[in-house]
């Protein structure tokens, strides 16, 4: 492409001393050889004559570039860093000034590639400053959780204290008790603070997360039965599916099971020669079944709705918004349990 002549000293020079961008026009001795009003004004220059050294701050890789550039007729870009260390940003072509001569250098200032990297530092800055409170946003949330980890921590270590030591009280009160009746009462009030302490035991070696393993408490429920209640001539057979569940759901399951496991040893096995008990823990689709039979003569279902047993029974079934069914015969007596499990909470 051929070089475009350059502005006589006519009405082009007077047309380009009224643009706002600076226009200046540099030989390629890297004299100053045209400079309009705004090239003046900004960069300070002495007018036609001055050199690159009395302005640029690296003149000599300056002037190679410039040279480059002006063999070339298409406008590319091309910075200059000023003395003052600001970094002055052209579009510059070849320019034919005179025809005896090498083309000189024209270079307008290029405003639009100001803007556009004001726009990016203004851009960076506004993210750095939202990057750094975010950062300190989240070294905030981070102690915040840390410090209540360790309050659930420390709540949890209380809570199984404190139900450890009215196990111990009602154990102390049971030895002096004036009546079976009364022993009875508080072995089944034992049992469940026993299943209560396990959901604890279980949450405060969980770093006191909100979830329990369902299977667990009620394994740990048949230890203590066995360990405790339990006549030696009873089998209890646990059949147990790893099951992740909240920790109040998991409560109620846990204390459900007590129920119907204390209700079957203490009423179900009269004159059975080889008493069975079972419990299961399963999925069915979405659902969970827990399951408690034995091999009893059975009872009257009007009957067994009498005691607090049954009551409790009851009422942590509606807790676990689940379908509680018995079935009783001469065969044994069948408790199951059937509730969806909420979102989240599945096989552990």
């Amino acid at each position: 492409m051929a070089n475009r002549a350059g502005p006589p000293a006519g009405i082009e020079t007077r047309v380009l001393d009224r643009f706002d961008e600076a226009v200046v026009v540099i030989d390629q001795a890297g004299r100053l050889a045209y400079a309009n009003r705004a090239a003046l004004a900004r960069f300070g220059l002495a007018g036609e004559g001055a050199v690159l050294a009395d302005w640029c701050a690296e003149p000599d890789a300056a002037l190679d570039r410039l040279r480059r550039l002006a063999g070339s007729g298409v406008r590319q870009p091309l910075n200059l860093t000023l003395k003052t260390g600001e970094v002055a940003k052209f579009r510059g072509t070849g320019l034919l000034v005179d025809p005896e001569r090498p083309p000189a250098l024209l270079l307008v200032a290029d405003r639009q590639r100001d803007a556009g990297f004001e726009k990016l530092r203004q851009l960076v800055e506004r993210l750095d400053i939202e990057l750094t409170d975010r950062a300190r946003l989240l070294v905030k949330l981070e102690e915040t959780l840390e410090r209540e980890t360790k309050l659930r921590i420390e709540l949890a270590h209380r809570v199984k204290n404190n139900l450890a030591l009215l196990v111990a009280l009602i154990n102390l009160r049971r030895r002096d008790a004036p009546s079976p009746e009364l022993a009875d009462f508080l072995t089944a009030l034992e049992g469940r603070i026993m299943a209560m302490a396990a959901v604890q035991e279980l949450a405060e070696g969980d770093d006191g997360v909100d979830s329990a393993r369902a299977d667990l408490l009620i394994e740990a429920l048949c230890t203590h039965l066995r360990q405790s209640i339990m006549p030696d001539n009873v089998t209890l057979e646990a059949r147990l599916e790893p099951m992740l569940l909240g920790l109040r759901d998991a409560q109620s399951i846990a204390l459900l099971a007590n129920e119907l496991l204390t209700n079957a040893l203490k009423h179900a096995f009269g004159g059975v020669a080889a008493p069975r008990l079972e419990i299961a823990l399963e999925s069915d689709g979405d659902q969970l079944l827990l399951t408690v039979a034995d091999n009893g003569p059975g009872f009257e279902r009007d009957d067994a709705r009498q005691g607090t047993g049954s009551r409790l029974i009851d009422s942590f079934a509606r807790q676990l918004r689940g379908e509680l069914r018995c079935d009783s015969g001469v065969h044994g007596t069948r408790w199951q349990l059937r509730m969806r499990r909420a979102q989240g909470q599945g096989q552990g």
